[in-house]
């Protein structure tokens, strides 16, 4: 049986991981078919969000543990793990349609890597956090030193990688690691709203969008703003733009003349 299905739907992938009896738990199997989910839909040119959930009361509990203690090489089983795991977050970010976590429950290790690394996190109020990697001997994977500093702050990732401490729900939103925080059982059915408001965007200005904010991070003045007269000029030269702009026009006059009326 497969650990993650997706289905596409009116340009929206749902992954879904499907192993609500082990917790949703990330195994060599579930790494491995994860990437070719997210290599497949980073090739598709049709695909316009991407929203990833669990089933069952967790989303995902990282890793899966009892894998991880039946390996004779674990150094060897680890790398293989992360080097897949790692591939899946490179796909991820280059694809031009936003990612959207939709969770519920208590996340884990890897599995807040992976929602630290999507676009937008729609998350439910009976949602909690921890790293864990720290009691059991690790240091973190799957792109959270890169994520989670960006998104929380150095300090705020310090503490959570090295004092293994669990957040909930609100504390994540007032950090930054959330985006969006729902009641319990609406997070599927707001992230799914909130991809299809994005299918009806630009894709590719919103894949440059995302890109540039994230690696404008890394950049002084100087260098952020030449690669925005960069991307910005190289956006307004397709001629769609124009049409995008008069309709956005359009819509303002029609407002205007409604409350004229």
């Amino acid at each position: 049986m497969a650990d993650v299905e997706c289905t596409v739907k009116k340009r929206i992938a749902h992954v879904r991981f499907v192993s609500p009896e082990r917790a949703n738990a990330l195994r060599q199997q579930t790494f491995e078919e994860l990437k070719e989910i997210a290599r497949d839909l980073h090739r598709s040119p049709d695909i316009g969000a991407i929203v990833i959930s669990g089933e069952g009361p967790i989303f995902c509990a990282g890793g899966d543990l009892k894998a991880f203690a039946a390996q004779e090489h674990l150094g060897e089983f680890v790398y293989d793990a992360a080097t897949t795991f790692h591939a899946t977050m490179d796909f991820f970010n280059r694809t031009d349609a936003p990612v959207i976590a939709a969770v519920e429950g208590s996340v884990g290790g890897a599995g807040v890597s992976l929602m630290a690394a999507c676009d937008l996190a729609v998350v439910a109020d009976n949602a909690s956090f921890t790293l864990g990697y720290g009691a059991i001997g690790l240091t973190p994977d799957g792109s959270a030193s890169y994520y989670l500093s960006r998104s929380i702050g150095l300090r705020r990732a310090l503490d959570l990688a090295l004092t293994n401490r669990t957040i909930d729900a609100r504390t994540a939103c007032e950090w930054g690691l959330v985006t969006r925080l729902v009641a319990s059982g609406d997070a599927l059915d707001e992230a799914m709203s909130l991809a299809g408001d994005l299918v009806d965007r630009d894709t590719l200005a919103l894949g440059e969008s995302k890109r540039l904010l994230v690696e404008g991070t890394d950049r002084n003045l100087r260098e952020a703003m030449a690669r925005e007269t960069e991307k910005v000029s190289t956006m307004a030269a397709r001629p769609q733009v124009k049409k995008y702009i008069e309709a956005f026009l359009n819509r303002k006059r029609s407002a205007t003349d409604k409350r004229k009326d």
